[in-house]
């Protein structure tokens, strides 16, 4: 095998920017974010999460021009580099900022059965009901397989509420008690004020699970069809 003065080169770049990155006051410039997105560098992903996520949260006194190039630079870059890469970087860090590893996932085209199953059994309940309507990029069917396997856990998931028999001197009564905490009469199937049932899903949920079983379908026929 050979390499080209170009390919080491890059490698000696890219080796400079793994070591930079690494420091907490170095952000990359916008010509620095063009040439890692458009040379698809590898190994930096996780680093430059770091980044994005840091630059989120800097008080507007104290934030200056590096931090915004980020925020920006950083979702475009995304998108293009190699989707294990990217998966394992925004998956390995949902915690410090949810909502942004949400949105990632969601716009970069990062849904990961595999992934989105192992939180469901972490109990990370929401986060994955709110992100199985989210198209992958690309599909293979190590993916099919993935997915049906998410679809069979969503559908046998653990009761996460109950119900409760409350015993009055002349009466007895049946409650929901969702797994909010909230009252409900024992014939509600929805909690009347969050909107679960007592596996913690709500109707959109069910509607999301459905078309995941639709894109299984779809992917399944697509499969077969090059057979």
């Amino acid at each position: 095998m050979t390499f080209s003065a170009r390919e080491v080169k890059n490698e000696e770049l890219r080796l400079r920017y793994v070591e930079l990155l690494q420091r907490p006051d170095v952000y990359p410039t916008r010509a620095n974010w063009s040439y890692i997105s458009e040379s698809r560098m590898r190994g930096l992903c996780a680093l430059l999460y770091g980044k994005y996520l840091a630059a989120l949260t800097i008080d507007d006194n104290d934030r200056e021009e590096l931090h915004d190039v980020a925020v920006e630079e950083f979702p475009k870059y995304l998108a293009g580099v190699g989707i294990d890469e990217a998966v394992e970087a925004i998956y390995g860090d949902i915690e410090t900022n949810t909502a942004a590893a949400k949105s990632l996932i969601r716009d970069c085209g990062l849904f990961d059965a595999h992934r989105l199953e192992t939180l469901l059994e972490a109990g990370r309940t929401r986060f994955v009901l709110d992100l199985i309507d989210v198209y992958r990029r690309e599909y293979d069917e190590d993916q099919l397989a993935d997915m049906k396997s998410l679809a069979s856990t969503l559908d046998n998931m653990p009761e996460l509420g109950h119900i409760e028999e409350r015993h009055g001197l002349w009466s007895r009564q049946r409650r929901f008690i969702c797994p909010e905490g909230h009252n409900n009469t024992a014939d509600n199937v929805f909690c009347n004020q969050c909107g679960l049932d007592i596996y913690g899903k709500t109707e959109a949920d069910y509607s999301r699970i459905e078309l995941l079983k639709k894109r299984i379908e779809a992917l399944e026929s697509l499969i077969d069809s090059r057979f």
